[in-house]
């Protein structure tokens, strides 16, 4: 049994990651967003992730994947959520996102908005 109260060789020093992150997340999936910049900000967070040992430090990069997965999931601008590829609403996206974290991936689902 691994335990994980103990970093794994070769772990980055968290301090290190929440900056990055934070930087990744301001830079790439800020207020105007696109789909390149969103898929990047996910390569990069599954590469954060592989080095994050601390449980608030993988809480935070876990949020940062599902934001960037939902925006670039949805393809279109609506309220605060602005894709510049994507700058019109389209009313098939007229639905509550939600993504779901069981067995390790992350799929999008959708219900209407009643």
């Amino acid at each position: 049994m691994r335990n994980k109260s103990l970093p794994p060789f070769g772990a980055q020093s968290q301090p290190s990651i929440v900056p990055s992150l934070r930087n990744l997340m301001y830079d790439r999936v800020g207020v105007i967003r696109n789909g390149p910049d969103l898929q990047h900000a996910l390569d990069a967070i599954a590469h954060l992730e592989e080095r994050a040992f601390e449980t608030q430090t993988r809480n935070l990069l876990t949020v940062g994947r599902l934001i960037a997965t939902a925006s670039l999931a949805r393809r279109e601008s609506r309220g605060s959520h602005y894709r510049e590829d994507y700058p019109a609403t389209d009313p098939s996206f007229a639905k509550r996102s939600f993504v779901n974290l069981s067995g390790g991936s992350t799929p999008l689902e959708k219900t209407s908005i009643a």
